[in-house]
């Protein structure tokens, strides 16, 4: 009866999209996909706070402890992601927001980073143009909440 929030967001920078590879021994390889262009979590119910900020205090939060990144980029409201048909999607809205990567340095970093996750899952990645991500869409295996984001074209 209830469905969980996830606050997901997009790495982008000069009009590419971080596009990340899950490793064939990831579980979510087989669950969602072989590739993702979002990282997110569950977003906890805090009183006090503004919704929209917990928001992005959450990606935030996951988005440092995941991929290491020790400041806080801009991050830009593009929708929200669900399919009610899957029966794991159902269960969750993704909340999504591209994230701004504005520093040449950082790009750089992610690109030789392979990321690691507490149950050993990893995750390796690069930047990739949008157009290339929409010509190789079919080969990518993309999980459905990015397929959505490919075929909106709402991040550029």
């Amino acid at each position: 009866d209830l469905v969980q929030i996830v606050s997901a967001g997009v790495l982008v920078r000069d009009n590419r999209v971080f596009l990340f590879q899950r490793r064939e021994a990831d579980p979510k390889y087989r669950l969602y996909g072989k590739t993702t262009v979002w990282q997110g979590a569950h977003v906890q119910k805090e009183t006090g706070k503004d919704f929209s900020d917990l928001l992005r205090e959450t990606l935030q939060t996951r988005l440092s402890r995941n991929l290491f990144l020790s400041r806080v980029f801009q991050t830009n409201e593009l929708g929200y992601c669900w399919d009610a048909k899957d029966p794991i999607s159902s269960r969750h809205l993704g909340m999504m927001y591209s994230v701004t990567i504005d520093n040449p340095h950082t790009a750089a970093d992610l690109r030789k980073k392979a990321f690691k996750r507490k149950r050993g899952h990893s995750l390796v990645g690069e930047f990739v143009p949008w157009e290339e991500l929409k010509k190789r869409g079919d080969d990518l295996n993309l999980e459905p909440w990015s397929q959505t984001l490919l075929d909106s074209q709402s991040v550029k």
